[in-house]
């Protein structure tokens, strides 16, 4: 099982930081909660910052804060819209 899980968590991380999709669709895609993938991002990020990052990590890092800035702003474009 935790086999698994871990397969699932490097798969759906990996879908994010290196293939730009947005955290909502892949934890739709995964039958994975939100928190749990920013949860996981999160452990990611924390270990990899421990170390020099590569100039390619470093973009990794940035798209990854660009799809979570864009996320919310969808949120918040979606409920000025419903306010209307």
């Amino acid at each position: 099982m935790q086999h698994t899980i871990y397969k699932i968590k490097q798969e759906a991380t990996s879908q994010i930081i290196h293939h730009g999709r947005l955290i909502n669709d892949v934890a739709l895609d995964f039958g994975i909660s939100n928190k749990q993938l920013y949860q996981w991002l999160r452990e990611i990020n924390g270990k990899q910052t421990r170390k020099k990052l590569a100039p390619e990590q470093q973009i990794s890092n940035l798209k990854l804060e660009l799809s979570h800035l864009a996320e919310k702003l969808t949120a918040v474009e979606a409920k000025l819209l419903r306010a209307d």
